[in-house]
């Protein structure tokens, strides 16, 4: 009777190429996404506070509209004529649907009859949530 021969163990491993290719794309992910929610702040603004606040709606689809002390208003980080906000408030609520929410960040200073055609259009557009930008006490 023969012996059998001492058997190197099998080499088990993965190729390391798609572990690596999958890291990258994460890193790129995450790079892009804080990019854009930076983008989002960039508007320099001093928030109204509020002594009470509630939670928004995670699962919504949001679009912040900026209306800085100038009084221009910023649509998705981009100044939009006052004649075209609701034409780009109207392609967001197309593209979301149900999800579509909207989160208005007015500087203290600008009055309620700049922000009002904002909330008008917002309407006329399909929103059913919106939310306000403010600081707690």
């Amino acid at each position: 009777m023969r012996i059998p021969a001492t058997r190197r163990p099998a080499i088990v491993g993965g190729g390391m190429t798609s572990m690596v290719d999958v890291v990258f794309l994460l890193i790129i992910f995450f790079l892009v996404s804080s990019h854009l929610a930076r983008r989002d702040h960039r508007v320099p603004l001093v928030l109204p506070t509020a002594s009470a606040q509630t939670t928004s709606n995670s699962a919504a689809d949001w679009l912040t509209v900026h209306i800085d002390a100038d009084q221009q208003v910023h649509v998705g980080g981009t100044i939009v004529e006052p004649g075209r906000v609701e034409e780009r408030l109207r392609a967001h609520a197309t593209r979301s649907g149900d999800a579509a929410a909207l989160r208005v960040r007015a500087d203290v200073s600008v009055p309620y009859r700049v922000v009002g055609p904002v909330l008008r259009q917002a309407a006329l557009a399909g929103f059913e949530q919106v939310s306000f930008a403010t600081v707690s006490d």
